[in-house]
């Protein structure tokens, strides 16, 4: 029994020494067994090299290893513990299952226990544990022994569900680091270890427990060889500190050796390779000098020319992988280097590995991202886990669309889309729901026929939706009776044909990474579900629990991918990928954040409370200042690998655009080489940065976009017009695209006749609302009349249902007193309320299929619509009794028959809210009224510009009407008005009488328009001008009105000039839309902006920095200008959208 230690520097050779001791006395000795311990990720290069240089050409009696794999050699032959065995993913759901029990125990952590990842960080608190050999009573005694705090707190709350899971496991299970104990038990009874010789080769340290299985090794094997990285000329047997660059290796020699002395195995003498040139870098002399000399003090400058290593620095990330694809590609084209003679290693490989697959993918480079992918977001995950989720929040909507747009489901894109537009209109919760014909139809639909329809295809798909999920809402008590509900899912609804289409579909498109995901999930997760079964089958638990642990397995298992192909590159982390010796090697993302990375990596122990720890004399996992220094160690094995060239490399910026520093190690290399320059490559158009024709796109597409900006150069320009040739003779269509884009040029087309007649028909049925829109922008009422869209109705009530009420109940109101032969003088306050509360109720009970009749908040909703209505009623009812006019008609309907060219017609309609009538000396007086629920007020600029109308068409039709029916009488515009619909809320410091409060708010609630000034129409209107209140004008002692409210009374002449513009507007825009006309150039002012809540924003892409783009300036007139436009008939005339 023996034990010896091999020690040696990056690249002496230590590998190469052991392979030809054991290949030498392998031979010599055919019937002894050689077992060769590597770690994990080394066993298939290990076995590779040792049968290339085996004379035989094959392994024979040497077998290759790693820790895992001798366990399962040894449990091969001496048979292992009838407990199965507990790997991360049964640590999970054992977890996930005691947690329940124990969190009313654990008050620093069980509120935190249901949060998504917190049970792996327990898990992985407690593999600690056990790794590093401590029971639940230690971690007790651990606790007793600290001060009161947070780290006390956590370690009892850790101890609690430690020794749940411990009792949950005794009997029944054995954890993977309880393997380890296990191996050391059946050690003795292996044949095959007794008089072996055993080597540990690639580690930098062992873990307690692994330690362990070594001590059992060494007192049963014939000879243990170990070797360690230490560099010449320091002594292995001198430990140091642990700033010292190769610590690790001489405290885990120290650790050996002492236990080798207590168990009475020999320590034989140290090898120490110390060759006087390394053979690695016998074409590197640069390489070998950062061997010796890296994170070694004092500082030995390298003053010969630099050639064999280069450092540079780059805009951003995605420039920097830019980069280094393109030195590999001159490295593989211009030196002979073969794709697998190159690796890559990073600081970050989760943010850099996206961007060397896509760049090498689109360079046609052979490339394998050393990285395993977790499965949590995966579609059939989640698919699976939102069909749980449909049973356990009763049917909510988020878990019903997560369910049938995973993707694996049997319903259409379109179907999805249309029923999703039908569940949202409705609200459509609950199970009780789904199980039963839905009778309502869909929010929103006007055509009866389309809505009986589309009624009639949500139906199916709800059957088709419960039916799918029936199998899983069977009756289940237990773990294992919900494992067999999710099975009958997976099989009725043919899960795995499904993911081998995906599968076959990623092959087909060269994403190998995603083929091999899809290729392995479905295992995965048969496998999970087979654990839960085994561990807890017989649990019981509800399914929201049973959740629970499904997602705790999940988020466990992880997928791997291994290199389909010999000659490719290895892009890996520093510190996980264990690359075999390449002639050049790339370390990218050298930046202050990665490099060295964050001590603290978060968990349940923070780094802080492990140092506190240490202090203690407890050692737990490497604390952030030893992950620190081990870094180091990671840096100058990586930094030793390559046989001729190292680049390294950082970048200026992150993906997100926040700047970043350069590493530390960036410093540490110019202080070691007096020629070294840091190169700052600015990635400018270059014909010899072109790899491939489908890597020169960015760059195509780069020269384009400065052409059209006009700042490129003449290199520029005869680069922009070689690839244009090379793209025409490959015959290559995308780039076209390309071109089409960076030329890109807005030209309005209007619509040909014969498609204006289909969409619109010789009659054009338009409201004013459809007029204004117009107005706003053509190509929004395009869209909207013309192509039949509209956006999908959101349940739920909203401000323009709002308006809706109002104006529902108002004419319910004003038809009641209709029928009871009364006038809006003849009623008394409290008769009005108990109208408006008759009216309120009655409405909004039918008011879209019992929207307002759902629960407490419609209930509350209702009653502050009763409020603000008598309000309104009183105000109203004040108003008018303030003046002589009496309201002749409400909601009154009316067409309106225009001619346009062709024999066409534009056939207009609406309805007017209140059209109030006073007439005196065969005068009569029209007031127009309309109802609002925000504030609105007239604008001249806004009627000019045709974007309101409203109010003065509906006034030209109410004249329009009376003159027909009063041919002997003057019919005379007097006020088009607006009523705003509320109330108001009064902020006074003083005390007020309730005269004065009633005041107050109606003064608020004042009319807004304009009104004819004659004083005839004014003392019509208010008897008490005078004193202001109802009127959107205040007058003067003379009569006259104030400065302020001058604008809003117009003379007789203006009223009818405006109302002849508008007419004019009206059929100059009927005009506009039979002759096909839907430009892009929607209005833009101050106070209104057809963009901003515009429907159709996604579907234009309206952007006035691609040319023929351009909004109408609704400032581009001027108030006075507009008023004598639209009131006199001055200067231009008709805005003609021009």
């Amino acid at each position: 029994m023996s034990i010896s230690f091999i020690f040696g520097p990056a690249g002496s050779g230590k590998s190469t020494y052991v392979r030809e001791m054991l290949i030498k006395e392998a031979k010599e000795n055919p019937k002894k067994d050689y077992l060769y311990i590597v770690p994990d990720q080394f066993t298939m290069q290990t076995q590779m090299d040792i049968v290339k240089a085996h004379p035989d050409g094959g392994i024979l009696n040497i077998d290759v290893l790693s820790f895992g794999r001798l366990s399962y050699r040894v449990f091969s032959v001496t048979g292992k513990s009838d407990k199965p065995i507990l790997d991360d993913t049964g640590k999970s759901l054992v977890l996930r299952k005691v947690a329940s029990q124990v969190a009313g125990r654990m008050p620093y952590m069980g509120r935190n226990l249901n949060k998504v990842g917190f049970i792996h960080e327990v898990k992985s608190s407690l593999s600690e544990f056990m790794q590093y050999g401590l029971s639940v009573k230690d971690v007790e005694k651990i606790a007793d022994t600290l001060p009161d705090g947070v780290l006390k707190g956590k370690l009892r709350d850790l101890s609690v569900i430690y020794e749940a899971f411990s009792e949950f496991n005794k009997d029944k299970f054995i954890t993977g680091e309880e393997t380890m104990d296990l191996l050391c038990e059946k050690l003795p009874s292996a044949d095959f270890i007794k008089g072996s010789v055993i080597v540990f080769d690639g580690f930098t340290g062992f873990t307690p427990i692994q330690e362990r299985v070594i001590h059992k090794l060494m007192t049963l094997a014939e000879k243990v060889v170990i070797t360690f990285d230490i560099s010449a000329p320091e002594e292995p047997s001198i430990v140091g500190g642990e700033e010292k660059l190769f610590y690790l290796s001489r405290k885990g020699a120290k650790r050996l050796k002492t236990a080798a002395e207590d168990l009475g195995v020999e320590v034989l003498d140290d090898v120490v390779l110390r060759p006087s040139e390394s053979p690695r870098f016998k074409y590197a002399p640069e390489l070998s000098h950062i061997e010796r000399n890296m994170f070694r003090y004092p500082v030995v400058k390298y003053m010969e020319p630099v050639k064999n290593l280069s450092v540079f620095s780059c805009k951003n990330i995605e420039s920097e992988v830019a980069e280094v694809c393109l030195r590999i590609h001159e490295l593989v084209r211009q030196e002979g280097y073969a794709y697998r003679d190159i690796a890559v290693v990073t600081g970050n490989l989760e943010s850099y590995g996206m961007y060397f697959e896509n760049q090498m993918r689109e360079l046609e480079m052979p490339v394998f991202i050393d990285k395993t992918r977790g499965i949590v977001l995966n579609p059939f995950t989640e698919y699976l886990k939102s069909a749980l989720l449909i049973l356990i929040k009763d049917y909510a909507y988020d878990a019903v669309f997560h369910y049938l747009r995973s993707g694996f489901t049997d319903f259409t894109e379109e179907e999805t889309d249309r029923f999703d537009r039908y569940v949202t209109s409705l609200n459509i919760r609950g199970k009780s729901i789904y199980n039963k014909e839905f009778k309502k139809k869909e929010k929103g639909l006007r055509d009866k026929t389309l809505a009986e329809d589309e009624l009639k295809l949500h139906n199916d798909l709800r059957k088709r939706l419960v039916e799918e999920l029936s199998v899983l809402d069977k009756d289940a008590h237990t773990a294992g009776e919900y494992v067999k509900n999710l099975y009958a899912l997976l099989k009725n609804n043919h899960s795995y044909e499904k993911l081998e289409a995906f599968k076959a579909r990623f092959e087909e498109e060269n994403d190998l990474a995603k083929a091999t995901e899809y290729g392995q999930i479905y295992k995965c997760i048969m496998e999970l579900l087979d654990t839960i079964d085994s561990l807890l089958g017989d649990e019981e638990m509800d399914l929201e629990e049973f959740y629970k642990i499904f997602e705790a397995g999940i988020s466990e298992i992880e997928v791997g991918t291994i290199p389909r192909n010999v000659d490719r590159i290895v892009v890996g982390d520093i510190e996980r990928t264990r690359i075999s010796e390449v002639k050049a090697l790339f370390i990218t993302g050298v930046n202050d954040t990665n490099i060295p990375k964050s001590g603290d990596k978060g968990g349940i122990l923070s780094g802080t409370e492990r140092e506190a720890l240490l202090s203690a004399g407890y050692d737990l996992a490497p604390s952030p200042r030893e992950e620190m220094y081990t870094q180091r160690l990671y840096l100058y094995m990586n930094m030793c690998k390559p046989r001729n060239k190292l680049f390294v490399s950082y970048a200026g910026t992150d993906s997100e655009g926040k700047g970043m520093r350069p590493s530390y190690l960036i410093d540490v290399l110019t202080s070691l080489f007096s020629g070294l320059q840091v190169e700052n490559i600015e990635t400018t158009p270059d014909i010899s940065r072109l790899v491939t024709i489908k890597g020169s796109f960015g760059q195509y597409s780069e020269l384009l976009r400065k052409y059209v900006a006009k700042s490129l150069d003449d290199a520029g320009e005869a680069l922009l017009k070689a690839l244009m040739h090379e793209y025409r003779d490959e015959g290559l269509t995308l780039t076209d695209d390309i071109k089409d884009s960076a030329f890109a040029e807005y030209v309005a087309t209007p619509l040909s006749r014969e498609i204006v007649r289909l969409i619109y028909g010789n009659t054009i049925n338009a409201s004013i609302s459809r007029m204004e829109l117009y107005a706003g922008c053509a190509y929004a009422h395009f869209l909207k009349y013309g192509m039949k869209l509209k956006p999908s109705e959101e349940y739920g009530f909203e401000a323009s249902d709002l308006g809706t009420i109002y104006h529902g109940v108002l004419d319910c109101f004003s038809s009641e007193l209709e029928r009871k032969n009364m006038s809006w003088a003849d009623f008394t306050r409290e008769e009005g309320e108990e109208m408006v509360e008759r009216a309120v109720k009655t409405y909004c009970e039918d008011y879209e299929q019992g929207l307002l009749s759902d629960d407490e908040q419609s209930a509350y909703t209702v009653q502050k619509i009763i409020n603000i209505m008598k309000r309104t009623v009183d105000t109203l009812q004040f108003q008018l009794k303030r003046g002589r006019f009496r309201p002749e008609h409400h909601e009154y309907s009316f067409e309106r028959e225009m001619p346009l060219d062709d024999g066409a017609k534009l056939n207009l309609n609406g309805k007017i809210d209140r059209i109030d009538l006073y007439e005196t000396d065969g005068r009569i007086y029209v007031k127009i009224l309309d109802y609002k629920s925000s504030q609105k007020d007239i604008d001249v600029t806004n009627i000019y510009h045709g974007i309101q109308q409203q109010l003065a068409f509906y006034m030209a039709e109410a004249v329009y009407r009376e003159r027909k029916v009063n041919p002997g009488k003057e019919v005379i515009p007097s006020a088009l008005l607006y009523y705003s619909i509320d109330n108001p809320m009064l902020s006074e410091s003083k005390k007020m009488t309730d005269e004065e409060i009633e005041a107050s708010i109606r003064k608020k609630l004042v009319l807004k328009g304009v009104v004819e000034g004659s004083e005839e129409n004014i003392s019509g209107l208010d008897e008490n001008a005078m004193g202001g209140g109802v009127l959107p004008v205040t007058f003067k002692k003379d009569g006259s009105p104030y400065t302020g409210s001058a604008a809003r009374v117009l003379s007789r002449d203006e009223m009818e000039g405006m109302l002849n513009y508008v007419e004019s507007m009206v059929k100059n825009i009927g005009k506009r839309i039979h002759e096909g006309d839907k430009k892009i150039s929607p209005m833009r002012s101050a106070d209104s902006d057809a963009c901003k809540f515009c429907d159709y924003k996604s579907v234009c892409r309206f952007d006035e920095k691609i040319p023929g783009y351009k909004s109408r300036d609704g400032k581009e007139i001027d108030e006075e200008t507009a008023r004598n436009i639209v009131f006199k008939g001055e200067e231009s005339g008709l805005y003609l959208f021009d």
